[in-house]
């Protein structure tokens, strides 16, 4: 994403989710921040989802190599 000088319709989302570049504030349009919100609470979903998974699985005793992983070709950009 380019730098962009802010504007009256920029917005800044600031993001809860650690990235690969940290959770610096990201200057976006109305339109990109509604996105990075979306995503970012898809990625909280997919997280508790995961966990919900792994939990029940880790209890039982002797299973616990068949937990629940995210798949490696599943990249969310947060």
């Amino acid at each position: 994403m380019s730098a962009r000088e802010p504007d009256s319709a920029s917005q800044v989302f600031v993001p809860t989710v650690r990235m690969a570049s940290g959770r610096e504030p990201i200057l976006c349009t109305p339109v990109e921040w509604h996105i990075l919100t979306k995503l970012e609470t898809v990625k909280h979903q997919v997280t508790w989802i995961s966990t919900m998974v792994n939990t029940p699985s880790s209890r039982v005793g002797g299973m616990s190599d068949t937990t629940a992983e995210m798949p490696n070709e599943i990249i969310f950009p947060l």
